[in-house]
């Protein structure tokens, strides 16, 4: 069975409703959420996001939250991700480090207290676990998107899915 784009992103915008996602936050997850699937990265898109409701159930996911800024020293930053949606947590941040590097020429912004970011590489970042790097290029941005840890939880899912090792 094949779904459309804006049928799979507007279904899951609903669920993100009734879980108390306010807009714009419930269209920014359920874009990205849509997106990553239609990438083809299952393992961190259609396929997680059973796990990230449950996660939202649990309480380890908090909806509505925004980061808090906790330091600061001119092109660095700390933030508090208050155990909001990874997400929405990671852009926030990242559209923070650009103000910063717009403003003093770089910007590093780090981020505790948050969940599972998803596909780093859906934003221009800098993270830590998983260590994300965007370098904007005329011919083609450059993304390094990789996880700091000995393996990918995403992609044992995926393999234990699909039978393979």
């Amino acid at each position: 069975m094949k779904i459309q784009f804006n049928e799979l992103r507007d279904r899951l915008y609903t669920i993100l409703k009734r879980y108390s996602f306010k807009e714009p936050e419930a269209a920014e997850l359920a874009l990205i959420f849509t997106e990553t699937t239609f990438d083809g990265v299952f393992s961190h898109g259609i396929n997680r996001f059973p796990r990230f409701i449950k996660d939202v159930e649990k309480g380890v996911v908090k909806p509505g939250i925004l980061p808090e800024k906790i330091s600061e020293l001119n092109a660095l930053e700390q933030w508090d991700g208050m155990g909001g949606a990874g997400i929405t947590n990671a852009l926030f941040c990242s559209n923070r480090c650009t103000e910063l590097a717009s403003k003093f020429g770089m910007g590093c912004v780090g981020l505790r207290n948050t969940n599972h970011w998803m596909r780093g590489g859906t934003s221009a970042a800098l993270g830590n676990n998983p260590f994300v790097m965007a370098i904007p290029h005329s011919e083609g941005h450059i993304v390094l998107d990789m996880a700091m840890s000995q393996y990918s939880y995403g992609k044992l899912e995926w393999h234990k899915k699909n039978g393979t090792d």
